[in-house]
């Protein structure tokens, strides 16, 4: 059962995802934790990052950036 959701909003920043995601998952690694990346039609390679490495993290995709 899902107890705490950790939810990121995301627009191309491939590169803050690539630095600071790491962190995120490696505390964040007990039961009942969940990482959500939302990401707003990024066309950076965000989501293919995602994807390809961090196959722990939901992602959430929207066709183009809604904002906040």
């Amino acid at each position: 059962m899902l107890k705490l959701a950790i939810v990121i909003l995301n627009w191309n920043t491939r590169g803050q995802l690539e630095k600071y995601l790491p962190s995120v998952v490696k505390h964040s690694k007990m039961p009942g934790v969940g990482i959500f990346v939302a990401d707003n039609g990024s066309n950076d390679g965000s989501v293919e990052l995602l994807e390809k490495h961090f196959s722990d993290v939901a992602v959430i995709k929207f066709d183009k950036n809604h904002g906040f």
